[in-house]
């Protein structure tokens, strides 16, 4: 059982996935940076639950994401490791750059920034890509290890650029804004691996509450993927509009009867579910309860009712 299948965790895991389907949200309407930002919410959520299940509830936040990604199992690591996304976060150019670093060298929008003070502001991502270079090479002094502590660091960078904003004390930094929404698009999707991973693939989990279930009216649009069922509780409440059933997750709810459906293939079909269920659903993640055991899972929720069921 993972640490954050524990009992102690759930109120930090709703937290967690509170957060995440913001980000979710937002991505519909508001700026990739924006977006971003609400994903970074979610995994400082989670390092620092993870710091405090490792009895360091006071340690700063860089070491505890890097032990956060450092507590993903061995497969999992080379999935993010080899992943396209990030492949694609690193190769971006030119480098990031740490703000801070321009700001504390006296850095002022619109001025040149000099090779030297380049050389410097990009550090955390030379030193990620690196790292990224000797581990695909599999070079014998490169370890998965120190990639995800370059990756931990370098995400700190985006992260801290973002919270800093576009003001500084010489004005608004235009520049600065673009920059940060070009990076926020290429960070999400690693941050949307990161996520999937620590909970253990919930791209490939549903959580089924009405037809899509065994034995309802729509159970052969989820017969193609294999897979396999459990039952299972989800908190929340149920509106009933003629055969049609909209959930609406809520931690403080009674728990309903469930479907938890867990199939790999799933992560390659959402559209085509999303596509199903259509614009009165959006597909959210939800901790479920199976035997004992906490997962999460994706599950449609009802976007136009109240959640008063």
């Amino acid at each position: 059982m993972a640490w954050w299948q524990n009992t102690d965790f759930v109120g930090d895991l709703n937290e967690v996935l509170s957060h995440v389907n913001e980000a979710t949200d937002a991505s519909l309407s508001a700026t990739a940076t924006r977006t971003c930002e609400l994903y970074f919410h979610a995994l400082n959520k989670l390092w620092n639950a993870f710091a405090r299940h490792e009895g360091n509830p006071g340690r700063a936040d860089t070491p505890s994401f890097i032990s956060l990604l450092r507590c993903i199992s061995e497969d999992s690591q080379l999935i993010l490791l080899r992943s396209k996304a990030l492949k694609e976060l690193i190769d971006l150019t030119p480098e990031v750059l740490d703000h801070h670093v321009l700001k504390t060298r006296g850095h002022r929008p619109g001025q040149e920034i000099t090779p030297p003070l380049r050389h410097d502001a990009d550090e955390k991502h030379r030193k990620l890509r690196s790292a990224h270079c000797s581990f695909l090479e599999e070079n014998p002094d490169a370890t998965g290890a120190a990639v995800l502590k370059k990756l931990a660091e370098f995400l700190f960078v985006v992260r801290s650029n973002i919270a800093h904003g576009e003001k500084s004390p010489y004005g608004r930094d235009k520049e600065k804004a673009r920059r940060d929404e070009k990076v926020s698009r290429l960070v999400i999707p690693v941050q949307k691996v990161i996520i999937d991973l620590i909970f253990d693939r919930p791209s490939q989990n549903l959580v089924a509450y009405g037809t899509l279930r065994p034995g309802g009216a729509n159970e052969e649009v989820l017969k193609g993927f294999g897979g396999d069922w459990q039952e299972c509780s989800v908190r929340g409440t149920i509106r009933e509009q003629g055969s049609l059933r909209f959930f609406r997750w809520n931690p403080r709810a009674e728990p309903i009867e469930a479907m938890l459906f867990r199939a790999p293939d799933l992560i390659n079909n959402w559209a085509v579910l999303d596509s199903f269920e259509g614009h009165c659903y959006r597909r959210h993640l939800v901790p479920v309860e199976a035997n004992g055991i906490w997962y999460v899972a994706n599950a449609f929720e009802d976007v136009r009712g109240s959640d008063a069921g």
